[in-house]
C-alpha cells in the first residue's frame, strides 16, 4: 500500500503554522521599531513571530486581558512610574493568573531596580539592560523563552486531554448516542493535539449499532474544521487498518489498535505540529479506550446477563 503515499509528502509538509505572539511593552516608540527589526525573519519550529504592542502600563493591562496566548513579553521596567514594569508582572501573574507567558524585563536604567532583587522576587525569565539586547542576544533569548513557553502549554494541553479521556471513560454508562459521544471526544482530543482534521475508523462496522451499514466493512467518523489541506487522512486510515500497524508521518499520525475481542480501530489526526511523546501516548489512550467503551456499550445492549 506504499503507493498510496507516494504523491503525498509535499502536501503533508504544508501545515498551518500559527505565529508566536510577542508583546512589546515600552514607552519608547524607537525601542518597538528596533526590536521588531532585530527579530525580523526569526522563526522557531517553523513558526514566525507576530507582535502586539503597548506604550504604557494602562494599555499593557488591557493588552494582557485581550490576549491570553502571548508567548513572550518584552517588558520595560520604567514607564509611567519607576516600577511600572514590575507592577505589570504582578498583574499578569497574580491578577490574570497567567503563568505561561515568558517575561523578559528590559530597562534603560539598571540602577532603578537591582537585578538580583528583581530576579529573586518576580516570576520572570531574565532581566536585561536594553543595551544588552542586541540581535544575537535577542535571538538566543527567544530560543530559550519560546522553548519554555511551548513546553508549558503542551503540558497544560495534555493534562486537559487526559482529564477529558478519563472523564469519558468514567461516564460511559450514560452514553446514548455513540456517534455523538465519539465525535465530541475526538474534537476534545483533536483540540488538545492541535489537530485540524481527524478520522476514526472501526472494523467491523457492525459493532457500532447506531451507524450500521452492511455495505461497508468499516465505520468512519470524521472531524474537520474546514481548513485542512488536500492530504487524505482516509488514505492513511485505510493503510494502517490494512497493514495493522500505526503510521506516523508528520503532520499525519495514525494510531492502530486491536482489542482483545478483535475489534480494530484507527484514529488519524492531521496536526499543525509534530507530536511529542506525551502527545503520542494521549493519541494511543484515546484509540484504545474509545474501543473499550464501545464494546462495553454493545455488551450492555445485547444482554444484561451475557458474559462479555
Amino acid at each position: 500500500m506504499d503507493w498510496l503515499l507516494d504523491d503525498k509528502p509535499e502536501c503533508a509538509q504544508k501545515t498551518r503554522q500559527k505565529p508566536w505572539k510577542i508583546a512589546i511593552v515600552d514607552d519608547e516608540p524607537q525601542v518597538h521599531k528596533i526590536t521588531k527589526l532585530a527579530l525580523q525573519g526569526f522563526e522557531f519550529e517553523n513558526r514566525s513571530l507576530t507582535f502586539v504592542q503597548a506604550y504604557d502600563a494602562a494599555s499593557a493591562r488591557e493588552l494582557f486581558r485581550q490576549h491570553n496566548d502571548i508567548a513572550v513579553v518584552l517588558l520595560d521596567v520604567v514607564m509611567d512610574s519607576d516600577d511600572a514594569g514590575l507592577r505589570l508582572v504582578e498583574f499578569l501573574r497574580d491578577d490574570l493568573g497567567n503563568h505561561y507567558s515568558r517575561i523578559v524585563l528590559r530597562t534603560g536604567q539598571p540602577g532603578m531596580a537591582p537585578q538580583h532583587e528583581v530576579v529573586s522576587h518576580y516570576d520572570i525569565d531574565c532581566y536585561r539592560a536594553k543595551t544588552e539586547l542586541t540581535h544575537q542576544a535577542l535571538t538566543q533569548t527567544f530560543y530559550t523563552t519560546l522553548r519554555a513557553y511551548r513546553d508549558l502549554v503542551r503540558m497544560q494541553r495534555y493534562q486537559h486531554g487526559l482529564e477529558a479521556v478519563i472523564k469519558a471513560i468514567s461516564q460511559f454508562n450514560e452514553v446514548d448516542d455513540f456517534s455523538q459521544f465519539a465525535q465530541s471526544l475526538m474534537g476534545q482530543v483533536g483540540s488538545v493535539l492541535n489537530a485540524y482534521q481527524s478520522d476514526f475508523m472501526v472494523h467491523p462496522s457492525e459493532i457500532v449499532t447506531l451507524a450500521r451499514n452492511s455495505q461497508q466493512s468499516c465505520w468512519h467518523l470524521k472531524v474537520d474544521d474546514g481548513t485542512a489541506n488536500n492530504v487524505s487522512i482516509e488514505t492513511y486510515a485505510h493503510q494502517a487498518m490494512t497493514e495493522r500497524q500505526s503510521i506516523f508521518q508528520p503532520p499525519v499520525h495514525a494510531h492502530y489498535y486491536r482489542s482483545a475481542k478483535g475489534t480494530e480501530s484507527v484514529f488519524v489526526i492531521q496536526t499543525t505540529e509534530q507530536l511529542s511523546a506525551e502527545g503520542e501516548r494521549l493519541l494511543a489512550m484515546f484509540s484504545q479506550n474509545i474501543v473499550l467503551i464501545l464494546e462495553r456499550i454493545m455488551c450492555s445492549q445485547e444482554s444484561a446477563s451475557s458474559s462479555c
